[in-house]
């Protein structure tokens, strides 16, 4: 299979570094891009007290202080050469024919079928070890026959931890003109959390098509990762209070907000 070509799509990758397997996860993602794509442009943005990824736009942070993934992304966004962009969590990988497939179905596009899989560590050293297409290919199998491939015999447990159906943050395709006109991110977001979620609700209600890909092959892969301590229960309930604030909001609130938005 011939990798796929993503001159037409830049990526942003927002980055805190905060333990060991987030750096790995990157790195899995990273290779697994660097195998199965040519032109990929990936921005990483990283926003912490000190650059921990080389070749990463840097942005630091007093200590302390939480991670502001939608500053980021806002940030990766005027870097952005691209008609379409994706904005990618670092720890997701997937068919890249997806961000192909998800160009022009809608303003914005949920870049997979909204089932999230959430692997465990079995599962994310048999994709470190060959992080090819085919290693995703043989998981999904595996899914449907209880069975890896020929010579190994694995229960899904074994695999999986929990899959996510109706998910919707992670790998949004957007148009970049259309982005940058709604303002982007909502910076009032911190740590992880409703981000996704926010924006998908706010460019809905301000009349932009938002979808989602409907192959069942379409869907997104999880790497675990050990719990940071960055989102705290305070902004917990802050991105709470900010997202209901968003869906109660008429299209004419949300303009002014908009507008407002940094």
């Amino acid at each position: 299979m011939e990798n796929v070509d993503l001159k037409s799509i830049d990526i942003i990758v927002p980055l805190r570094i905060d333990n060991p397997d987030r750096l790995e996860n990157l790195i899995i993602q990273k290779r697994f891009f660097d195998n199965t794509t040519i032109n990929c442009n990936i921005i990483y943005v990283e926003q912490d007290t000190e650059q921990k990824f080389p070749g990463s736009h840097f942005i630091k942070s007093e200590k302390e202080e939480l991670f502001n993934k939608c500053l980021c992304y806002n940030t990766g966004l005027e870097l952005v050469k691209t008609e379409y962009v994706c904005c990618l969590d670092s720890d997701l990988i997937f068919n890249p024919e997806n961000l192909l497939k998800s160009i022009g179905v809608g303003d914005i596009c949920i870049g997979y079928n909204k089932t999230s899989l959430y692997l465990n560590y079995e599962a994310k050293k048999i994709i470190s070890n060959k992080p090819e297409l085919e290693t995703l290919h043989q998981i999904i199998r595996h899914a449907t026959t209880g069975v890896l491939d020929s010579s190994n015999n694995f229960k899904i447990t074994n695999f999986y931890i929990v899959p996510l159906s109706n998910a919707v943050g992670g790998c949004l395709v957007c148009n970049t003109d259309i982005l940058r006109k709604i303002k982007g991110f909502n910076t009032k977001f911190r740590g992880w959390g409703y981000e996704d979620n926010e924006i998908v609700v706010r460019a809905h209600k301000l009349g932009y098509n938002v979808v989602s890909l409907k192959d069942a092959n379409a869907v997104v892969f999880h790497l675990p990762h050990t719990q940071s301590i960055i989102t705290v229960k305070e902004a917990e309930i802050q991105n709470t209070i900010e997202m209901r604030k968003i869906d109660n909001m008429s299209v004419d609130e949300i303009i002014e907000y908009t507008q407002r938005m940094i």
